[in-house]
């Protein structure tokens, strides 16, 4: 037992011992059940990965032994896949948090294969045991305090934005949110303080619309219409992300725009004539046009700054 040999390891090989042979020394089948592939998945891994693995005779045959206290692939069993609603259920949070929350690595894969979707029960076990245990009463408090909310209420709520709701989350495991006591003993019945979580909103929400303009100022500053500016974004020439607020431009971006390109808008008010009057004007001089499409009229006409003197010569 417990080396190479002739590699007597399972109750396959040997009938008499059952269940109780050594397990540090496994088989293909065993391994790949282990780490929750098919074997020929495992049978691929132990070919191209140079894990610590073996072929031993077995009788007439052969048997493939896998050494498993040198294989790092994370293991899989035991332990219970879930989908992602029910791993959601069971942290009691909603399933787009808790996609965000791995995919930001808030949530920590440590049992799960690259290859495989879902959620392990024992990562999110140890996800649960980290937020929880930063509650500093374990008893589950049956009163909630005006000065707290809880924690599925802001993570399933729909007032908050995604980003908020990951930074609330990181928030707490910085300590700079208090968990002040927990309802019923899970993720989403946690106690926070009410006044910590408005302030982190409050962060995110300004640094989310620092150095940006909304669409209406953005139209403004560029004197064309708010429709333009959706267009003006789809074709890169204007830079900008949602918000919760809507969405936000980019001031240096606009200010870029403004510095190469003016509307025909705007000449026409000065010159008091039409846009269209400028557009046959540019098309007669052989002056290119940027037309910035836009939803419930035609396109929005700008020129670039250069060409400006000639189409007013």
């Amino acid at each position: 037992m417990n080396h190479w040999g002739r590699g007597f390891v399972d109750h396959k090989i040997i009938q008499k011992l059952g269940g109780t042979a050594s397990k540090r020394f496994l088989t293909q089948t065993e391994f790949a059940a282990r780490i929750g592939v098919q074997q020929s998945t495992a049978a691929r891994l132990l070919r191209n990965s140079g894990l610590a693995s073996t072929r031993v005779k077995c009788g007439a045959a052969s048997r493939v032994v896998v050494d498993c206290d040198l294989v790092s692939i994370p293991k899989t069993w035991p332990g219970k896949i879930y989908r992602d609603r029910g791993a959601a259920k069971h942290l009691g949070l909603s399933v787009s948090v808790l996609k965000a929350l791995k995919k930001g690595g808030i949530y920590e894969v440590n049992h799960l294969l690259p290859t495989r979707t879902g959620f392990h029960e024992l990562d999110f076990k140890a996800f649960t045991k980290k937020l929880v245990d930063l509650s500093p009463d374990r008893k589950t408090s049956s009163i909630r305090e005006q000065e707290t909310v809880t924690l599925q209420s802001v993570l399933c709520g729909r007032r908050d934005s995604l980003e908020i709701k990951l930074n609330i989350v990181r928030a707490l495991l910085s300590r700079n949110i208090p968990v002040r006591g927990s309802s019923d003993g899970t993720v989403g019945g946690l106690l926070i303080d009410a006044d910590a979580y408005h302030k982190v909103v409050a962060d995110v929400r300004s640094s989310g619309t620092a150095n940006t303009k909304n669409v209406g100022e953005a139209a403004r500053m560029l004197s064309c219409s708010r429709d333009a500016i959706p267009g003006l974004v789809k074709l890169s020439a204007l830079q900008a992300r949602v918000t919760p607020a809507g969405l936000r431009i980019s001031d240096e971006s606009i200010a870029a725009f403004s510095g190469q390109y003016i509307s025909l808008s705007s000449l026409a008010a000065v010159e008091q004539t039409s846009s269209r009057a400028l557009t046959h004007r540019c098309q007669d001089r052989g002056l290119r046009i940027l037309l910035v499409p836009m939803p419930r009229q035609g396109p929005q006409p700008f020129i670039h700054k250069m060409n400006h003197g000639k189409l007013l010569e």
